[in-house]
């Protein structure tokens, strides 16, 4: 049975709107780990070291208490979808020193940043080496956004 953010909006989905409250997110831990503990998971997890999830803070508490002795591995999709979203933001954040036209035709263009390398056609790898050719800053984020990609392939 998985244990995540969906099963306990199912349970109360009125819950939703308030799920950025950190009390909320100490009472939905307590529950998440008393329902693991009811279900008697504690017997069935003696062998497990290692624990891939995404770091949603009431899941990551209840499967620590659960599951002490297992390291955390987060898991590629949210480790990519943030390094995405920081290399977005470092894009944006570079508006102020373009032009007019600059920032329209990088805002355009911005998907080329966020795909891999051998995801692009020949159009797209030449657009991306001369975004990245002009902008340092750009290039030193892509290039970090490759390497933790690279990390999980």
């Amino acid at each position: 049975m998985a244990w995540n953010r969906k099963y306990i909006l199912s349970v109360n989905p009125a819950l939703y709107s308030l799920m950025s409250n950190e009390k909320l997110s100490l009472i939905l831990s307590l529950t998440v780990r008393k329902k693991l503990l009811y279900y008697g998971f504690q017997r069935l997890v003696i062998g497990i070291t290692l624990n891939t999830m995404d770091m949603w803070k009431p899941y990551k508490d209840a499967v620590n208490t659960v599951l002490p002795q297992a390291k955390v591995v987060v898991d590629k999709f949210h480790v990519v979808r943030m390094a995405n979203q920081a290399l977005d933001k470092v894009r944006k954040s570079l508006k102020a020193n373009m032009t007019a036209k600059e920032r329209h035709t990088l805002m355009r263009e911005r998907y080329i940043l966020l795909k891999r390398k051998h995801d692009l056609n020949e159009r797209d790898a030449f657009l991306l080496e001369t975004w990245l050719g002009i902008i340092p800053e750009l290039k030193e984020a892509h290039k970090l956004k490759v390497l933790l990609d690279m990390g999980y392939s």
